[in-house]
């Protein structure tokens, strides 16, 4: 096997041939042979693609979450006002949701229900 060297003076790399390699800059060499033909090439579909499906879903989540955090969080000021609106709006629906849970466990029992037994129509 073979390794591509660059030329050893700029006469050298002038007389001849081109390299073997090039590329736009002059500093770079390559870390080995070039990649012969009768390697086998590797199929990243086939032997990827748990992996590959994986990334596809947390790639199609990633522009919602990008979006969020930009229009939520990224700035101290949007940050505080999602906060401060979050607050409100968990409190207001907990506070709902506590109420209904106690009115279905005391159905029939609260004042609310009742009083029509109690209460008496005046003429």
């Amino acid at each position: 096997m073979q390794s591509v060297s660059a030329p050893e003076s700029e006469s050298e790399a002038e007389a001849g041939s081109p390299p073997a390699w090039s590329c736009a800059t002059p500093h770079y060499k390559p870390h080995g042979p070039p990649r012969q033909a009768a390697e086998p090439h590797y199929n990243f579909r086939a032997e990827a693609a748990p992996a590959l499906a994986r990334a596809e879903a947390e790639e199609a989540a990633m522009p919602l979450r990008s979006r969020l955090y930009s229009v939520f969080f990224r700035r101290t000021s949007a940050f505080a006002l999602t906060v401060a609106l979050g607050a409100v709006l968990f409190e207001r629906a907990f506070d709902q949701g506590a109420d209904a849970f106690y009115e279905r466990l005391n159905r029939g029992k609260l004042w609310k229900h009742i009083k029509h037994k109690y209460e008496t129509q005046e003429k």
